[in-house]
């Protein structure tokens, strides 16, 4: 066995690091501390959305709908927005783990509690 292969969390870690130090080089700007935290915001949730998938997938099934129901409680929450603007903010975050945790439960219970594969509940999930 390769280096790499008994140490993949290394390589792509030295992968990532050449391709910043890459890209750095090129266009200086990118590598600053600003842009370098600007970047790990901006990607926040897609960390928060590949962890969710990742336990997905160890209990070996598959959720094809997540980024649909992402994009459906940041709009239902930006509707209670516009129409609600002088709320706290806290406010907004309260309504949308409840939306998000309610569409979660409503597919989890679909594939836990009625045995329906989960590939065709976040297909037609991701669909609707």
């Amino acid at each position: 066995m390769s280096w790499i292969s008994q140490h993949r969390e290394a390589a792509l870690a030295l992968l990532i690091l050449a391709t910043v130090a890459g890209v750095g080089l090129y266009a200086p700007a990118f590598a600053t501390p600003g842009s370098l935290i600007g970047v790990l915001n901006d990607t926040a949730f897609l960390l928060m959305l590949a962890v969710g998938q990742m336990i997905v997938i160890l209990t070996r099934g598959i959720d094809l709908s997540m980024a649909a129901n992402l994009a459906l409680t940041g709009m239902l929450v930006a509707l209670v927005g516009q129409y609600g603007p002088d709320l706290p903010a806290l406010i907004y975050i309260v309504i949308a783990v409840v939306i998000g945790a309610g569409l979660g439960l409503l597919i989890g219970g679909l594939v836990g509690g009625l045995g329906i594969p989960p590939i065709v509940v976040t297909l037609g999930a991701l669909a609707i």
